[in-house]
């Protein structure tokens, strides 16, 4: 991503993460989409490597928060388990055209902060 990431905050991050995304799928990500249909496999793996190192990318940036509380994490919720759930949810939030990421943020915050 040569798009800078500014903000100290997590969910802030978050956003300005969402706001790139949203100006960079367009018509060049859905026909990535549709020529991966015909080879699932490759899609598959491809799809999977990169969750792989968006999680890392975000477990990093949730130790770097030091605004987190810090009872936030234990062995019910890890910065791991948190990580995969605000994936699924960025995707799920991506395939909408006009989904509202405004929810999500506030999730976040009032988990996080």
């Amino acid at each position: 991503m040569h798009h800078r990431i500014t903000a100290t905050r997590f969910s802030d991050q978050i956003a300005q993460i969402i706001a790139f995304l949203r100006t960079k799928m367009k018509d060049c990500a859905k026909v990535l989409m549709k020529s991966l249909r015909d080879n699932a496999a490759t899609g598959q793996s491809r799809m999977s490597a990169m969750q792989s190192v968006l999680k890392q990318a975000l477990v990093e940036r949730l130790d770097r928060d030091n605004a987190i509380r810090t009872d936030v994490w234990d062995g019910s919720l890890t910065k791991e388990s948190f990580a995969d759930f605000l994936l699924i949810n960025l995707v799920i939030l991506m395939q909408q055209e006009d989904g509202n990421e405004g929810v999500l943020l506030e999730v976040l915050n009032r988990i996080l902060y």
